[in-house]
């Protein structure tokens, strides 16, 4: 299971498989054996419930994933051939496909005389499942606007991705009060909060695609609008509405949800824009990044300073720190520190002087004092009175 925290802080696992010696544990009851057992009684069949049946069905998953990430984030740069990319999609549909029959995911309405917790379980293992899904194909679905080649690894990450945001929204209604799953609404621990963001960045960033080349008067070669149907679009937006504002509903509690609801909300904005014409002449790559430069408001800029949208900081976007002297984390850089890496031009992709009122979702004065480092007003650095354990979950 190291693999699953590692991975939510951007870190390879410290436990491989290959470290290890020990046999999975076998699918017993705890009353078949005691401290005077000589020799364990033989395993039941996998099918069969027992109280380790989930761990072992889990720890399965948690293999197959951590394989995957030391595949494709080799420190040697060996390329992983998409022959086996598609190998590690078959062997995890296949162990979708033998999980025991206790253990598979079936409608809550179905489930009226099934225990919360074993509710709980079906959904970890289904989302687990998914988002492994979308860790092997994420690289492909770039690859797949190019060439038709990976079109099954940009079906497959979409939907696993949409599969999740679903499971999100079912989570929230059934945690609600009066629903089947209200007792284990502190079970949807931080990982699954994670799982969630992956998720929606992915179906935004597709249909930001469609909408850029969409807009483009000769739409590129390899696109192809039909991939989607216009119901299967709306689908998608509608999925990331909810899930914004299931996020929306916890964010004067939580640090994370308050980031989640307005970074869903600026690309929901972002995708819904007015679709710009292509400029006579202008590559695809031209209309992208016009259509990224027209459409970053003041919030944008702001997520980005933050640090609260992965890969805010371009070669372009570096050159604002020359000028600022000082990180926003504090970090002095010397006057003749190099950070435009070799770029000499005024343009920046951030907003240095973005407007701090009311308009500003992002402005450090409309964050709730609870979550702001630069709440305490006395002396100090400012973080002697913040709440660690509500900034951080």
């Amino acid at each position: 299971m190291d693999v699953v925290f590692s991975f939510q802080l951007a870190l390879p696992g410290m436990i491989k498989d290959s470290d290890c010696d020990s046999s999975m544990p076998r699918n017993i009851f705890e009353d078949e054996f005691n401290p005077d057992t000589k020799v364990l009684p033989p395993s039941r069949p996998f099918t069969e419930p027992t109280p380790i049946a989930y761990m072992i069905t889990k720890h399965e998953i948690c293999l197959e994933f951590g394989l995957i990430l030391e595949e494709l984030n080799a420190v040697s740069g060996k390329k992983v051939s998409y022959d086996d990319v598609l190998k590690r999609d078959n062997k995890l549909r296949d162990i979708r496909s033998n999980m025991p029959p206790h253990l598979k995911l079936r409608p809550v309405e179905e489930c009226a005389h099934e225990p919360a917790n074993l509710l709980m379980q079906r959904f970890n293992l289904e989302i687990l499942w998914h988002k492994t899904m979308c860790v092997l194909h994420r690289k492909y679905t770039a690859r797949a606007r190019l060439n038709e080649r990976y079109a099954h690894s940009r079906r497959t990450c979409v939907e696993a991705s949409m599969e999740i945001l679903r499971h999100q929204a079912t989570l929230h209604r059934e945690s609600l009060p009066g629903g089947r799953m209200r007792a284990m609404k502190w079970f949807i621990s931080s990982i699954t909060k994670n799982d969630y963001i992956l998720a929606a960045m992915i179906v935004c960033l597709d249909l930001h695609y469609d909408a850029v080349s969409e807009a483009a008067p000769t739409c590129p070669q390899s696109y192809n609008k039909y991939f989607w149907t216009p119901a299967q679009r709306q689908d998608m937006l509608q999925v990331l509405e909810t899930s914004q504002q299931i996020w929306n509903e916890s964010a004067e509690a939580s640090i994370i949800a308050y980031k989640a609801t307005n970074i869903i909300g600026v690309m929901l904005k972002t995708i819904k824009a007015p679709k710009v014409a292509k400029p006579e002449g202008a590559t695809t790559a031209e209309v992208f990044a016009q259509f990224d430069q027209d459409n970053l408001k003041p919030e944008h800029s702001a997520a980005m300073t933050l640090g609260l949208l992965s890969g805010g900081l371009s070669p372009n976007s570096a050159a604002i720190f020359n000028n600022m002297g000082q990180s926003p984390r504090g970090t002095l850089y010397p006057n003749n520190y190099d950070v435009t890496m070799g770029d000499t031009s005024a343009s920046t992709g951030l907003t240095p002087n973005f407007p701090m009122d009311a308009s500003n979702p992002f402005a450090l004065n409309n964050i709730p004092a609870s979550f702001s480092p630069f709440s305490n007003t006395g002396a100090g650095t400012g973080f002697e009175n913040l709440d660690w354990v509500r900034y951080y979950t």
